[in-house]
């Protein structure tokens, strides 16, 4: 969505235990000039199970998504719009370990007997890898 990665700054904490990362901040600056940071960590207090939330700030306004609802903030209205789960999911077929997965799944077939590419494919991970090798090593340095 924001192009590649062109500069990445991390810094990596271990509080339990030095075999494993805690918490890791970092900064990543894409090639199109979009700037963000980035924060994971296992072991947040009172974050029982995983939770992801994009906070995306714009010169218009401010875009919040998690697992659970979607929040817009338009300047020019000042006020919040939200769409939750519920208004937004339109079910799956068959459930195979959770709608997100079977999506994904079902994209792959159709892909494969559509003879297309795939919108995510190998060289999109390989794109991730590298980010997270660049975060290990500006923490390292």
């Amino acid at each position: 969505f924001f192009g590649d990665v062109s500069l990445v700054e991390g810094n990596i904490k271990s509080y339990y235990s030095r075999d494993v990362e805690d918490f890791v901040h970092s900064y990543l600056l894409f090639e199109s000039g979009v700037e963000g940071y980035l924060d994971t960590s296992w072991s947040v207090r009172n974050y029982r199970l995983p939770e992801i939330k994009v906070e995306v700030q714009g010169e218009n306004g401010m875009l919040v998504a998690t697992d659970d609802y979607v929040k817009i903030y338009l300047d020019r209205e000042s006020s919040w719009t939200t769409y939750y789960k519920q208004d937004l999911y339109k079910g799956v077929d068959f459930d195979l370990g959770g709608p997100e997965y079977t999506l994904e799944d079902k994209h792959l077939i159709e892909s494969i007997r559509n003879k297309r590419k795939t919108e995510i494919d190998v060289f999109d991970g390989f794109k991730v890898q590298k980010v997270i090798e660049a975060i290990y090593k500006s923490a390292s340095d």
